[in-house]
């Protein structure tokens, strides 16, 4: 429960930085085509490299705003129509590729952060290592919320709500 209660607050504080990083692209962008077409403003290098550091970083947090509401690598297509048993497997292949792939981004994730230390971008001039440490990042959270989910499926009490439960 009090986990549960930490992980919806974490979800919350992903979901305003989400609308933060959201609003500066959109800032960024203008910036941009402003730039473009507008012939007294100068057209800024800098705008497109933070335009796809931000697109980096919004697309793995939506990623994992997608883990934490169930709707993320799953698709709820048959589910109304299989059996409970069918219904148990398809759920169980979820929670075990969704934990792998979880922790491929954490283990290649710290990999790929230690090989960004070392760079940095061409027109910021900013450490790559601070632009790839989203990606530990999401397979940490994703971990944290598959595990929640996994015990919310399998230990709940209401009969028929158990994942394992025929």
């Amino acid at each position: 429960m009090i986990i549960s209660n930490m992980l919806k607050k974490y979800e919350g504080f992903i979901n305003n930085l989400i609308v933060v990083l959201m609003s500066i692209l959109i800032i960024d962008v203008f910036i941009q085509v402003l730039g473009r077409y507008v012939p007294f403003i100068p057209n800024f290098l800098w705008t497109m490299e933070l335009a796809n550091f931000l697109l980096i970083w919004i697309v793995f947090f939506g990623s994992i705003i997608g883990v934490a509401r169930g709707k993320h690598f799953f698709i709820d297509l048959f589910s109304s129509r299989t059996s409970l048993l069918l219904n148990t497997f398809l759920k169980t292949v979820y929670y075990t590729v969704m934990l792998v792939v979880s922790f491929v981004f954490i283990f290649y994730g710290y990999k790929f952060v230690l090989m960004g230390w070392k760079q940095s971008s061409m027109v910021l001039d900013i450490n790559l290592g601070i632009i790839h440490i989203v990606v530990p990042i999401t397979g940490i959270s994703w971990l944290m919320f598959l595990l929640n989910d996994l015990y919310s499926a399998c230990f709940k009490t209401t009969k028929g709500d158990n994942l394992y439960e025929y």
